[in-house]
């Protein structure tokens, strides 16, 4: 009974420990596209933080051509208010519609990404201003990965 114990333990513990071959992998070796032009409207600030972000891939030397048309949208809604109905907390929405054509094959593709993010109002109007804005960088930051991770699964399929 022992024995039996220690070979199913074993053979446990021999799964367990074993790879199974699976490699992560990396994004940079699935990027094989470069952007060509990125047109934005809506936001003015949103619109150059995020063009900037976009812009890192627009100097590589790959076969895929791609065209990216943004328009976002900024939403900023009140959160909270405390017991003398002075505003605590806002709301920001920011909302990315993606047109992208890629030259290889002539095809275009539209996606919306959305991010939203809260900061607290500061007893002064400069500090509550660098909190709306370095919420307003962060959001940026996550819409501009969304976007190159959904440009390198949608330019793979095709």
């Amino acid at each position: 009974m022992m024995l039996i114990n220690k070979k199913y333990i074993t053979l446990f513990l021999m799964l367990l420990f074993t790879a199974c071959g699976f490699n992560v992998v990396n994004q940079k070796d699935l990027l094989n596209f470069k952007i060509t032009e990125i047109n934005v409207t809506g936001d003015n600030r949103v619109n150059f933080l995020l063009k900037n972000k976009l812009n890192n891939y627009k100097n590589d030397n790959k076969n895929k051509l791609v065209k990216i048309d943004l328009h976002t949208k900024v939403s900023k809604q009140i959160k909270e208010k405390n017991i003398k109905n002075e505003i605590t907390k806002y709301e920001i929405n920011i909302i990315a519609d993606v047109k992208f054509t890629t030259s290889h094959k002539l095809k275009t593709m539209i996606f919306t990404i959305s991010e939203q993010g809260n900061y607290i109002v500061a007893e002064k109007p400069s500090s509550t201003f660098n909190n709306e804005k370095n919420l307003i960088k962060i959001l940026v930051d996550n819409i501009s990965t969304q976007v190159i991770d959904n440009l390198i699964t949608k330019v793979n399929e095709l």
